[in-house]
Protein backbone atom coordinates (compact mmCIF):
# COMPACT_ATOMS: atom_id res chain seq x y z
CA UNK A 1 0.00 0.00 0.00
CA UNK A 2 2.75 2.42 0.91
CA UNK A 3 4.50 1.75 -2.41
CA UNK A 4 1.32 2.60 -4.33
CA UNK A 5 0.88 5.81 -2.33
CA UNK A 6 4.50 6.82 -2.86
CA UNK A 7 4.36 6.06 -6.59
CA UNK A 8 1.15 8.06 -6.99
CA UNK A 9 2.52 11.02 -5.03
CA UNK A 10 5.74 11.05 -7.04
CA UNK A 11 3.77 10.82 -10.28
CA UNK A 12 1.62 13.79 -9.24
CA UNK A 13 4.68 15.76 -8.20
CA UNK A 14 6.34 15.04 -11.52
CA UNK A 15 3.26 16.11 -13.48
CA UNK A 16 2.59 19.18 -11.36
CA UNK A 17 6.06 20.63 -10.96
CA UNK A 18 8.52 18.44 -12.82
CA UNK A 19 9.35 21.15 -15.33
CA UNK A 20 9.54 23.75 -12.58
CA UNK A 21 12.02 21.61 -10.64
CA UNK A 22 14.00 21.14 -13.86
CA UNK A 23 14.11 24.91 -14.37
CA UNK A 24 15.31 25.40 -10.79
CA UNK A 25 18.09 22.88 -11.34
CA UNK A 26 18.99 24.68 -14.58
CA UNK A 27 19.07 28.03 -12.76
CA UNK A 28 21.21 26.58 -9.97
CA UNK A 29 23.72 24.94 -12.30
CA UNK A 30 23.86 28.02 -14.52
CA UNK A 31 24.52 30.21 -11.48
CA UNK A 32 27.30 27.90 -10.30
CA UNK A 33 28.84 27.89 -13.77
CA UNK A 34 28.77 31.69 -13.98
CA UNK A 35 30.06 32.31 -10.48
CA UNK A 36 32.77 29.65 -10.61
CA UNK A 37 36.03 31.53 -11.24
CA UNK A 38 38.11 30.35 -14.15
CA UNK A 39 41.32 28.53 -13.29
CA UNK A 40 40.31 27.78 -9.70
CA UNK A 41 40.64 24.23 -8.47
CA UNK A 42 37.62 21.99 -8.02
CA UNK A 43 38.28 21.81 -4.28
CA UNK A 44 38.02 25.58 -3.96
CA UNK A 45 34.72 25.56 -5.84
CA UNK A 46 33.42 22.82 -3.54
CA UNK A 47 34.35 24.96 -0.54
CA UNK A 48 32.53 27.94 -2.04
CA UNK A 49 29.41 25.84 -2.57
CA UNK A 50 29.60 24.53 1.01
CA UNK A 51 30.24 27.98 2.51
CA UNK A 52 26.74 28.43 4.05
CA UNK A 53 27.10 25.15 5.94
CA UNK A 54 30.75 25.74 6.86
CA UNK A 55 29.79 29.15 8.22
CA UNK A 56 27.28 27.48 10.51
CA UNK A 57 29.89 25.06 11.87
CA UNK A 58 32.53 27.69 12.58
CA UNK A 59 33.56 27.46 16.28
CA UNK A 60 34.62 31.12 16.42
CA UNK A 61 31.07 32.49 16.22
CA UNK A 62 28.90 33.06 19.27
CA UNK A 63 26.00 30.88 20.35
CA UNK A 64 23.44 33.64 19.69
CA UNK A 65 24.73 34.14 16.13
CA UNK A 66 24.62 30.41 15.35
CA UNK A 67 21.11 30.03 16.80
CA UNK A 68 19.84 32.96 14.73
CA UNK A 69 21.56 31.58 11.64
CA UNK A 70 19.99 28.13 12.11
CA UNK A 71 16.51 29.64 12.54
CA UNK A 72 17.02 31.80 9.45
CA UNK A 73 18.07 28.82 7.34
CA UNK A 74 15.03 26.87 8.54
CA UNK A 75 12.75 29.81 7.72
CA UNK A 76 14.16 29.95 4.17
CA UNK A 77 13.64 26.19 3.85
CA UNK A 78 10.02 26.60 4.95
CA UNK A 79 9.49 29.30 2.32
CA UNK A 80 11.07 27.00 -0.27
CA UNK A 81 8.71 24.11 0.48
CA UNK A 82 5.62 26.30 0.90
CA UNK A 83 6.23 27.56 -2.63
CA UNK A 84 5.53 23.95 -3.72
CA UNK A 85 2.79 23.16 -1.24
CA UNK A 86 0.11 22.19 -3.76
CA UNK A 87 2.53 19.99 -5.71
CA UNK A 88 4.02 18.30 -2.64
CA UNK A 89 0.60 17.80 -1.05
CA UNK A 90 -0.52 15.29 -3.69
CA UNK A 91 -3.42 17.15 -5.25
CA UNK A 92 -6.92 15.71 -5.52
CA UNK A 93 -5.59 12.18 -5.11
CA UNK A 94 -4.93 12.81 -1.41
CA UNK A 95 -8.65 13.35 -0.81
CA UNK A 96 -9.10 9.71 -1.71
CA UNK A 97 -5.92 8.62 0.07
CA UNK A 98 -7.26 9.94 3.37
CA UNK A 99 -9.72 7.02 3.42
CA UNK A 100 -7.03 4.38 2.93
CA UNK A 101 -5.99 2.23 5.94
CA UNK A 102 -2.56 3.81 6.34
CA UNK A 103 -0.87 4.43 9.65
CA UNK A 104 0.56 7.76 10.69
CA UNK A 105 4.07 6.35 10.29
CA UNK A 106 3.41 5.29 6.71
CA UNK A 107 1.97 8.66 5.77
CA UNK A 108 4.91 10.43 7.42
CA UNK A 109 7.37 8.24 5.51
CA UNK A 110 5.79 9.13 2.18
CA UNK A 111 5.71 12.82 3.09
CA UNK A 112 9.39 12.65 4.04
CA UNK A 113 10.37 11.10 0.71
CA UNK A 114 8.36 13.64 -1.28
CA UNK A 115 9.81 16.59 0.66
CA UNK A 116 13.32 15.18 0.20
CA UNK A 117 12.71 15.05 -3.55
CA UNK A 118 11.56 18.68 -3.53
CA UNK A 119 14.64 19.63 -1.47
CA UNK A 120 17.09 18.03 -3.88
CA UNK A 121 18.58 21.37 -5.05
CA UNK A 122 19.16 22.37 -1.43
CA UNK A 123 21.15 19.23 -0.68
CA UNK A 124 24.07 20.39 -2.81
CA UNK A 125 25.42 22.57 0.00
CA UNK A 126 25.55 19.89 2.74
CA UNK A 127 26.91 17.32 0.28
CA UNK A 128 29.65 19.75 -0.69
CA UNK A 129 30.40 20.31 3.01
CA UNK A 130 30.74 16.57 3.59
CA UNK A 131 33.12 16.31 0.64
CA UNK A 132 35.15 19.27 1.94
CA UNK A 133 35.59 17.75 5.39
CA UNK A 134 36.46 14.39 3.83
CA UNK A 135 39.56 15.76 2.08
CA UNK A 136 40.77 17.66 5.14
CA UNK A 137 43.61 16.38 7.28
CA UNK A 138 41.58 15.21 10.26
CA UNK A 139 40.71 12.01 12.06
CA UNK A 140 37.89 9.74 11.04
CA UNK A 141 36.06 10.53 14.28
CA UNK A 142 36.15 14.28 13.53
CA UNK A 143 34.82 13.68 10.01
CA UNK A 144 32.00 11.50 11.35
CA UNK A 145 31.22 14.19 13.92
CA UNK A 146 30.92 16.81 11.18
CA UNK A 147 28.71 14.48 9.13
CA UNK A 148 26.50 13.88 12.16
CA UNK A 149 26.12 17.64 12.68
CA UNK A 150 25.09 18.12 9.04
CA UNK A 151 22.66 15.19 9.30
CA UNK A 152 21.03 16.62 12.42
CA UNK A 153 20.73 20.02 10.76
CA UNK A 154 19.03 18.46 7.72
CA UNK A 155 16.68 16.44 9.95
CA UNK A 156 15.59 19.55 11.83
CA UNK A 157 15.12 21.47 8.60
CA UNK A 158 13.01 18.70 7.07
CA UNK A 159 10.85 18.34 10.18
CA UNK A 160 10.26 22.09 10.19
CA UNK A 161 9.12 21.89 6.57
CA UNK A 162 6.80 18.96 7.26
CA UNK A 163 5.17 20.74 10.19
CA UNK A 164 4.68 23.84 8.03
CA UNK A 165 3.04 21.75 5.28
CA UNK A 166 0.65 20.21 7.81
CA UNK A 167 0.15 23.56 9.56
CA UNK A 168 1.16 22.04 12.89
CA UNK A 169 3.02 25.09 14.11
CA UNK A 170 2.92 24.10 17.77
CA UNK A 171 5.57 21.47 17.02
CA UNK A 172 8.03 24.29 16.33
CA UNK A 173 8.52 24.65 20.08
CA UNK A 174 10.41 21.35 20.01
CA UNK A 175 12.41 22.55 16.99
CA UNK A 176 13.31 25.76 18.84
CA UNK A 177 14.61 23.71 21.79
CA UNK A 178 16.53 21.35 19.48
CA UNK A 179 18.10 24.37 17.77
CA UNK A 180 19.54 25.44 21.12
CA UNK A 181 21.35 22.11 21.48
CA UNK A 182 22.51 22.19 17.88
CA UNK A 183 23.84 25.74 18.12
CA UNK A 184 25.71 24.81 21.28
CA UNK A 185 27.64 21.96 19.63
CA UNK A 186 30.27 23.80 17.50
CA UNK A 187 33.16 24.95 19.60
CA UNK A 188 32.62 22.31 22.28
CA UNK A 189 34.84 19.31 22.89
CA UNK A 190 34.29 16.27 20.64
CA UNK A 191 32.65 14.34 23.46
CA UNK A 192 30.36 17.24 24.31
CA UNK A 193 29.45 17.65 20.62
CA UNK A 194 28.52 13.98 20.37
CA UNK A 195 26.34 14.25 23.48
CA UNK A 196 24.62 17.44 22.30
CA UNK A 197 23.92 16.04 18.83
CA UNK A 198 22.59 12.84 20.36
CA UNK A 199 20.32 14.83 22.69
CA UNK A 200 19.09 16.85 19.72
CA UNK A 201 18.02 13.74 17.82
CA UNK A 202 16.61 12.18 20.99
CA UNK A 203 14.48 15.23 21.77
CA UNK A 204 13.01 15.31 18.26
CA UNK A 205 12.44 11.56 18.25
CA UNK A 206 10.78 11.68 21.67
CA UNK A 207 8.49 14.46 20.55
CA UNK A 208 7.50 12.58 17.38
CA UNK A 209 6.87 9.27 19.16
CA UNK A 210 5.27 10.37 22.43
CA UNK A 211 3.41 13.57 21.57
CA UNK A 212 0.48 13.02 19.19
CA UNK A 213 0.06 15.08 16.07
CA UNK A 214 -1.22 18.46 17.21
CA UNK A 215 -4.74 19.05 16.11
CA UNK A 216 -5.70 22.20 14.41
CA UNK A 217 -7.52 24.61 16.66
CA UNK A 218 -10.68 25.69 14.82
CA UNK A 219 -10.90 29.06 16.56
CA UNK A 220 -7.28 29.92 15.80
CA UNK A 221 -7.58 28.78 12.19
CA UNK A 222 -10.80 30.76 11.73
CA UNK A 223 -9.19 33.83 13.25
CA UNK A 224 -6.17 33.53 10.97
CA UNK A 225 -8.33 33.07 7.88
CA UNK A 226 -10.56 36.00 8.83
CA UNK A 227 -7.58 38.28 9.43
CA UNK A 228 -5.88 37.26 6.19
CA UNK A 229 -9.07 37.69 4.19
CA UNK A 230 -9.86 41.07 5.75
CA UNK A 231 -6.32 42.30 5.14
CA UNK A 232 -6.24 41.21 1.52
CA UNK A 233 -9.75 42.49 0.80
CA UNK A 234 -8.97 45.83 2.41
CA UNK A 235 -5.90 46.20 0.22
CA UNK A 236 -7.71 45.07 -2.94
CA UNK A 237 -11.07 46.76 -2.43
CA UNK A 238 -10.19 49.82 -4.53
CA UNK A 239 -8.13 48.03 -7.17
CA UNK A 240 -9.15 47.83 -10.80
CA UNK A 241 -11.12 44.59 -11.36
CA UNK A 242 -8.60 43.41 -13.96
CA UNK A 243 -5.76 43.81 -11.47
CA UNK A 244 -7.64 41.96 -8.74
CA UNK A 245 -6.79 38.51 -10.11
CA UNK A 246 -2.96 38.89 -10.14
CA UNK A 247 -2.91 40.69 -6.78
CA UNK A 248 -5.24 38.14 -5.20
CA UNK A 249 -3.07 35.33 -6.51
CA UNK A 250 0.18 36.87 -5.25
CA UNK A 251 -1.14 37.90 -1.83
CA UNK A 252 -3.33 34.92 -0.98
CA UNK A 253 -3.10 31.86 -3.19
CA UNK A 254 0.67 31.99 -3.77
CA UNK A 255 1.90 34.04 -0.84
CA UNK A 256 4.83 31.69 -0.13
CA UNK A 257 6.01 31.89 -3.75
CA UNK A 258 5.76 35.68 -3.73
CA UNK A 259 7.47 35.96 -0.36
CA UNK A 260 10.25 33.65 -1.48
CA UNK A 261 10.96 35.71 -4.60
CA UNK A 262 10.95 38.96 -2.60
CA UNK A 263 13.26 37.53 0.07
CA UNK A 264 15.74 36.36 -2.57
CA UNK A 265 15.65 39.76 -4.29
CA UNK A 266 16.20 41.53 -0.96
CA UNK A 267 19.10 39.18 -0.23
CA UNK A 268 20.74 40.01 -3.58
CA UNK A 269 20.33 43.73 -2.95
CA UNK A 270 21.67 43.42 0.60
CA UNK A 271 24.68 41.45 -0.64
CA UNK A 272 25.39 44.10 -3.26
CA UNK A 273 25.16 46.88 -0.66
CA UNK A 274 27.50 44.97 1.62
CA UNK A 275 30.09 44.57 -1.12
CA UNK A 276 29.78 48.26 -1.94
CA UNK A 277 30.64 49.08 1.66
CA UNK A 278 33.59 46.67 1.61
CA UNK A 279 34.88 48.30 -1.58
CA UNK A 280 34.41 51.74 -0.01
CA UNK A 281 32.06 52.81 -2.81
CA UNK A 282 34.71 53.11 -5.49
CA UNK A 283 34.14 52.74 -9.23
CA UNK A 284 33.49 49.00 -8.91
CA UNK A 285 30.06 49.56 -7.36
CA UNK A 286 28.62 50.53 -10.76
CA UNK A 287 29.01 47.15 -12.52
CA UNK A 288 28.13 45.46 -9.23
CA UNK A 289 24.80 47.29 -9.10
CA UNK A 290 24.07 46.42 -12.74
CA UNK A 291 24.75 42.72 -12.13
CA UNK A 292 22.62 42.78 -8.98
CA UNK A 293 19.72 44.39 -10.83
CA UNK A 294 19.97 41.80 -13.61
CA UNK A 295 19.74 39.01 -11.02
CA UNK A 296 16.82 40.72 -9.28
CA UNK A 297 15.00 41.08 -12.60
CA UNK A 298 15.46 37.34 -13.19
CA UNK A 299 14.07 36.52 -9.76
CA UNK A 300 11.04 38.78 -10.09
CA UNK A 301 10.28 37.58 -13.62
CA UNK A 302 9.74 34.10 -12.22
CA UNK A 303 6.31 35.28 -11.06
CA UNK A 304 5.14 35.77 -14.65
CA UNK A 305 4.51 32.09 -15.16
CA UNK A 306 2.52 31.79 -11.92
CA UNK A 307 0.38 34.75 -12.91
CA UNK A 308 -0.13 33.26 -16.38
CA UNK A 309 -1.38 30.02 -14.82
CA UNK A 310 -3.72 31.98 -12.53
CA UNK A 311 -5.19 33.81 -15.53
CA UNK A 312 -5.62 30.53 -17.41
CA UNK A 313 -7.57 29.06 -14.49
CA UNK A 314 -9.80 32.15 -14.21
CA UNK A 315 -10.35 32.59 -17.96
CA UNK A 316 -13.80 30.89 -18.10
CA UNK A 317 -15.13 33.37 -15.55
CA UNK A 318 -13.24 36.46 -16.75
CA UNK A 319 -14.41 35.86 -20.33
CA UNK A 320 -17.83 37.22 -19.34
CA UNK A 321 -16.37 40.55 -18.17
CA UNK A 322 -16.11 43.55 -20.53
CA UNK A 323 -12.32 43.51 -20.73
CA UNK A 324 -10.15 43.97 -23.83
CA UNK A 325 -8.17 41.12 -25.33
CA UNK A 326 -4.77 40.33 -23.79
CA UNK A 327 -5.56 42.64 -20.87
CA UNK A 328 -3.62 40.47 -18.42
CA UNK A 329 -0.30 41.24 -20.11
CA UNK A 330 -0.57 44.93 -19.28
CA UNK A 331 -1.53 44.44 -15.65
CA UNK A 332 0.94 41.64 -14.92
CA UNK A 333 3.81 43.56 -16.48
CA UNK A 334 2.95 46.78 -14.66
CA UNK A 335 2.61 44.92 -11.35
CA UNK A 336 6.02 43.26 -11.56
CA UNK A 337 7.62 46.46 -12.79
CA UNK A 338 6.34 48.20 -9.66
CA UNK A 339 7.69 45.34 -7.57
CA UNK A 340 11.16 45.77 -9.05
CA UNK A 341 11.37 49.56 -8.88
CA UNK A 342 12.38 49.87 -5.18
CA UNK A 343 15.53 47.84 -5.76
CA UNK A 344 16.65 50.10 -8.60
CA UNK A 345 15.84 53.13 -6.45
CA UNK A 346 17.95 51.90 -3.52
CA UNK A 347 21.00 50.81 -5.51
CA UNK A 348 20.80 53.82 -7.80
CA UNK A 349 20.59 56.20 -4.85
CA UNK A 350 23.75 54.76 -3.36
CA UNK A 351 25.62 55.23 -6.64
CA UNK A 352 24.39 58.80 -7.10
CA UNK A 353 25.20 59.69 -3.49
CA UNK A 354 28.85 58.71 -3.96
CA UNK A 355 29.16 59.55 -7.68
CA UNK A 356 26.84 62.46 -8.43
CA UNK A 357 28.13 62.80 -11.99
CA UNK A 358 26.43 59.51 -12.89
CA UNK A 359 22.91 60.78 -12.16
CA UNK A 360 21.73 60.80 -15.78
CA UNK A 361 23.32 57.41 -16.51
CA UNK A 362 21.73 55.87 -13.41
CA UNK A 363 18.30 57.17 -14.41
CA UNK A 364 18.64 55.71 -17.91
CA UNK A 365 19.92 52.40 -16.56
CA UNK A 366 17.04 52.24 -14.07
CA UNK A 367 14.54 52.87 -16.86
CA UNK A 368 16.09 50.11 -18.98
CA UNK A 369 16.04 47.79 -15.94
CA UNK A 370 12.29 48.31 -15.58
CA UNK A 371 11.92 47.62 -19.29
CA UNK A 372 13.96 44.43 -18.84
CA UNK A 373 11.42 43.14 -16.31
CA UNK A 374 8.72 43.63 -18.94
CA UNK A 375 10.75 41.96 -21.68
CA UNK A 376 11.44 38.90 -19.54
CA UNK A 377 7.74 38.06 -19.68
CA UNK A 378 8.24 36.65 -23.18
CA UNK A 379 10.61 33.77 -22.30
CA UNK A 380 8.95 33.11 -18.95
CA UNK A 381 5.47 32.64 -20.44
CA UNK A 382 6.13 31.39 -23.95
CA UNK A 383 9.18 29.16 -23.34
CA UNK A 384 8.97 26.24 -20.94
CA UNK A 385 12.11 24.14 -20.88
CA UNK A 386 14.27 26.99 -22.20
CA UNK A 387 12.78 29.69 -19.94
CA UNK A 388 15.75 29.81 -17.56
CA UNK A 389 18.33 29.84 -20.34
CA UNK A 390 16.61 32.48 -22.46
CA UNK A 391 15.87 34.70 -19.47
CA UNK A 392 19.46 34.45 -18.25
CA UNK A 393 20.84 35.31 -21.69
CA UNK A 394 18.49 38.29 -21.94
CA UNK A 395 19.51 39.59 -18.51
CA UNK A 396 23.20 39.09 -19.31
CA UNK A 397 22.87 40.98 -22.60
CA UNK A 398 21.08 43.81 -20.82
CA UNK A 399 23.88 44.04 -18.23
CA UNK A 400 26.57 44.16 -20.93
CA UNK A 401 24.74 46.74 -23.03
CA UNK A 402 23.97 48.87 -19.98
CA UNK A 403 27.59 48.97 -18.90
CA UNK A 404 28.76 49.66 -22.44
CA UNK A 405 26.21 52.32 -23.46
CA UNK A 406 25.13 54.15 -20.31
CA UNK A 407 27.90 53.68 -17.81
Amino acid sequence: MIEILLRSRLRWYGLATGRLLLRRWQALLLTLAVLAPMGVSLLSQVKSLAFPVLLLMSPEDSFAWRYTYICTMQALAVIWIMMQRDQVGGGEFMQYAQSLPLTRKQRSTVDLLIVSTANSPLFLMPIAAVCWFFVQDQSAFAWLLHCLFILVFLVLMTITQLQALHRQYTAWTCIAFANILLAWAPGSSPTAQLILLGLTLASVGLWASVVPAPARIPFVRALQNSFSKALSMASLSRVHPAAFIPLHFLLRQSLAETLGKVVVAIGIAALALGLMAVWEYDERIVPLAVIALACIALVISGLYRDLHMAHSAARPIVAALPLPDKWERKFDTALLMLLGMPFAAVLGSVIVFHHARLLAAVLLASASYVALIGILRLPQVNAERQAVFLSSVSAALWAVLTLFVHL
